[in-house]
């Protein structure tokens, strides 16, 4: 016989339990979408939610301070309350303008890139760009509450300072040479630590992060430092100067390519002479010239330079800028190691960059790596661990180069 008050017992609290659970879960469903960029190197632009499936807005677009550069391109955000969801992004207005000439940075299949922890990225393949509307259309089904997407992999300013702090604890000598626009250091990066120069010194200078939106040079220059501390064998003569972050304001604020004045410090080499608005260099680029001249006071010099960038998503290779041929030979060496394609640049007096300036000012041997952010022209798109694995190959590249 069913003892109907033993069942009345149980029953209500269990359905009491079902209630909650089953009002958590369509609260859950139903809480709004929510989206932010105001974290270290977040970036968009206003933004329109629709329901549970549409997201419609633009990009930041970053107008440099002459009016001839308008940038565009970098986006990261997180995104809560999204499981279970398949949402539609629209980011219109994809257009923008480099040096006074359109910048078609969007125009070839891409892969952004989602996380759910916000340190692993994996790849979104649904991306479609309209070319007649600058329209980037990309679309993602989440498996959890919270997400961030971005362009390409970020690289923070936070997560910067805290591999210098670690390589000091590792015994590299690390210096504050100046600061930049809003007061963030600029480190100068010393291997072997306290190395003093004397002759016979091979001298390698090394900057990266120029550009805020070319983030995986972060990476990149990670693992050149990471194998610098740990090389076995690193011949007594050579000297590594390394500037891991050049523009860390524009990094914090997800500035696509300027820095907190809307200035291309890649522009500001020589002196100012091609910005026709400020003609004040910027204080990124002076602390590295200051201490380039106190360096060679000290009898010291630079035999190499290289400035790490990279591509958009657009462009399927990587290669180095080099205005002397004896640079073809390193070339040769990073292909033992990862692919690298070379371009021979002329000589522009009004360019203001990096290359011109070691090539032409400082008579050092001199090159403009840029990587992609996409792949290699094999369709196997790139992650954190290849572009770490570049900066520990180009290590053993720049020794073979040094040595012969």
């Amino acid at each position: 016989m069913i003892n109907f008050s033993a069942l009345k017992k149980y029953t209500f609290p269990f359905l009491l339990v079902m209630y909650a659970f089953l009002f958590s879960a369509c609260s859950e469903s139903a809480r709004e979408i929510t989206i932010d960029s105001s974290f270290d190197n977040g970036s968009l632009g206003e933004v329109r939610i629709y329901g549970d499936t549409l997201v419609r807005g633009q990009t930041m677009h970053w107008i440099k301070r002459d009016m001839l550069g308008n940038q565009f391109y970098w986006f990261y955000f997180r995104l809560e309350n999204v499981k279970g969801k398949r949402i539609q992004f629209e980011l219109t207005n994809m257009a923008g303008t480099y040096r006074g000439n359109k910048h078609k940075i969007m125009l070839a299949p891409m892969q952004l890139v989602v996380s759910y922890d916000n340190e692993n990225w994996g790849r979104l393949e649904d991306v479609v760009f309209d070319e007649t509307s600058n329209t980037l259309t990309f679309a993602c089904e989440f498996r959890e509450n919270e997400a961030w997407i971005a362009y390409a992999h970020p690289y923070s300013s936070k997560r910067g300072d805290h591999r210098v702090s670690q390589m000091k604890e590792a015994g590299a000598d690390i210096e504050v040479i100046g600061h930049s626009v809003l007061g963030r250091d600029i480190h100068l990066l010393t291997f072997p630590g306290n190395a003093v120069y004397s002759p016979g010194n091979q001298v390698v200078f090394i900057t990266a992060l120029q550009h805020a939106g070319e983030n995986c040079g972060g990476y990149f220059i990670e693992g050149l430092i990471d194998a610098l501390h740990e090389h076995p064998g690193l011949p007594d003569n050579l000297i590594f100067k390394i500037v891991p972050m050049v523009n860390p304001d524009g990094l914090y604020y997800g500035i696509s390519r300027y820095n907190y004045a809307m200035e291309d410090l890649n522009s500001e080499w020589d002196d100012g002479i091609s910005d026709t608005i400020n003609k004040t260099v910027e204080p990124e680029i002076l602390a590295i010239r200051n201490w380039i001249g106190k360096w060679k006071k000290s009898g010291g010099g630079i035999d190499l330079a290289i400035d790490v960038h990279s591509h958009s998503q657009f462009l399927k290779y990587n290669c180095m800028h080099i205005r002397d041929e004896r640079m073809e030979a390193l070339v040769r060496h990073v292909n033992d190691f990862w692919p690298l394609q070379q371009y021979y640049i002329p000589y522009n007096p009004s360019s203001g960059n990096f290359l011109d300036y070691f090539t032409d000012q400082e008579g050092s041997l001199a090159g403009t790596l840029e990587l992609t952010q996409a792949h290699t022209g094999d369709g196997d798109y790139l992650d954190i661990e290849d572009y770490v694995a570049y900066g520990e190959g180009m290590l053993e590249a720049i020794i073979r180069f040094i040595e012969e």
